[in-house]
């Protein structure tokens, strides 16, 4: 009920108010607010697991995913440090082997290889720009897998409820309660492509940076070609 009543609801509207653009008098309104929502959350999921122990895995990995939210918002603020240091407290979570899982590591990981791109610390960037690219690895092969499975079940009986518990089982395997079909929808799992973009658009700068031009331009063309099929690019401007 928690997770369902309480996280889905606050995540979302965190999400939201990361994306306002607010007055230059107070830039950082929304972000703040989000960070303060996410906190409270945090501490609520925290004060529940200590009190039901047998929760405390699912409500681990909410407040994981608040970490990543509120990390995010954070770095966009003046509070870099603290943005830094919440994403890396979520990574250090025992993530489950799921698609939200790995699409929630993806961003912050993204997050951080940026981060460490703008203050010129190559190598450490390099580091997290690899982890997000295999985590998008990871989520392609699960999402084809599940497309080859789906296409095998055509034509059965009951299609549509096998459909749905494989939907289940591809997105929270590792749970077994009934909260697992609302966990799934902590991670942003549409900001896969996207932030795979953002992934190659940083390795092309740190790899520019290291003077290897050739794997530079790779990924830069890379980038520019996704953002041109994704029509966040006109190439007539």
């Amino acid at each position: 009920d928690f997770i369902k009543a309480q996280v889905l609801p606050a995540i979302s509207d965190a999400r939201r108010l990361r994306t306002i653009n607010d007055d230059e008098s107070q830039p950082y309104k929304s972000k703040y607010a989000c960070s303060d929502l996410l906190t409270l959350l945090e501490q609520q999921a925290a004060a529940l697991a200590a009190a039901h122990p047998e929760a405390s895995t699912i409500l681990s990995y909410c407040i994981a995913h608040c970490q990543v939210e509120r990390g995010l918002a954070l770095l966009e603020t003046d509070m870099v440090a603290d943005g830094q240091r919440a994403l890396e407290q979520a990574l250090q979570f025992a993530w489950p082997p799921t698609l939200a899982s790995y699409a929630a590591q993806q961003q912050a990981h993204n997050a951080l290889g940026g981060l460490w791109c703008s203050r010129e610390e190559f190598d450490a960037s390099l580091q997290h720009l690899k982890t997000a690219a295999e985590l998008y690895s990871k989520t392609k092969a699960i999402m084809q897998d599940s497309c080859g499975s789906q296409a095998q079940q055509q034509g059965q009986q009951h299609q549509e409820s096998n459909h749905n518990q494989q939907d289940q089982q591809l997105q929270q395997p590792a749970y077994s309660s009934t909260a697992d079909r609302w966990v799934a929808d902590l991670a942003d799992v549409a900001a896969l492509e996207p932030q795979y973009t953002t992934t190659l658009y940083y390795l092309a700068q740190v790899h520019g940076h290291a003077g290897d031009k050739v794997l530079s331009a790779s990924y830069c063309a890379a980038t520019l070609n996704r953002q041109v099929k994704a029509g966040s690019l006109n190439v007539n401007e």
